[in-house]
């Protein structure tokens, strides 16, 4: 929005908080809601960057019907072992 449109905006929620507060306070949700969204939206996909998963299906055959499942295979890559660890199995 540019900046005439959002002065608009403001001074009609004002306007309509006199005649109804909830719409009012509807219509400030309504403002700000996009944005709260994306950001929670950005923060769990870069929450799931780290993660690597991949899925897999299996099919099989029981009793002349077929079946497909769904595995959820989560690749981990360990690298070393911490030094507790290492000094435990010593």
């Amino acid at each position: 929005m540019n900046k005439i449109s959002k002065v608009f905006f403001w001074m009609f929620v004002i306007i309509l908080g006199f005649v109804n507060p909830l719409i009012s306070f509807g219509l400030v949700i309504l403002y700000y809601l996009p944005g709260i969204v994306q950001e929670l939206c950005q923060s769990c996909k870069e929450g799931c960057q780290g993660v690597n998963t991949s899925e897999e299906y299996s099919t099989y055959e029981e009793e002349e019907e077929q079946f497909t499942s769904r595995k959820k295979r989560v690749d981990r890559k360990m690298d070393s072992y911490s030094e507790d660890t290492l000094e435990g199995m010593k």
